[in-house]
């Protein structure tokens, strides 16, 4: 499988990308860096997976909120709202990064 890793933007500031642009094209200030990378299916190994010991961790737990469409700032914030709370209760986090929700929500859709 390739995976695209983003490292950090070429002028050493965080790196963003911006969905909501005029031209209707997403904008970024990072370059996509592919790199070939082995996939293991963990059907039934589930539980061994925890944050602790590999870095994510796999869960299921039925989305309130399932329209993933983000048509507007109401529904991102119910989305945003829903993924920092599941976040908060599965790691025991009292405080989150922007981009950490923001992956959760997309994990979350697809």
């Amino acid at each position: 499988m390739e995976a695209s890793l983003v490292p950090a933007s070429p002028d050493g500031s965080r790196p963003y990308t911006d969905i909501h642009t005029a031209t209707g094209k997403s904008a970024r200030n990072w370059i996509e860096d592919l790199h070939d990378m082995q996939v293991e299916d963990i059907c039934g190994k589930e539980e061994l997976y925890k944050l602790d010991n590999t870095g994510f961790q796999y869960g299921r737990e039925v989305a309130k909120h399932t329209s993933f469409k983000f048509l507007n700032d109401d529904e991102i914030e119910r989305e945003y709202s829903e993924s920092i709370d599941l976040i908060k209760r599965v790691t025991g986090a009292t405080k989150l990064s922007s981009s950490i929700t923001l992956f959760v929500a997309i994990a979350q859709a697809s």
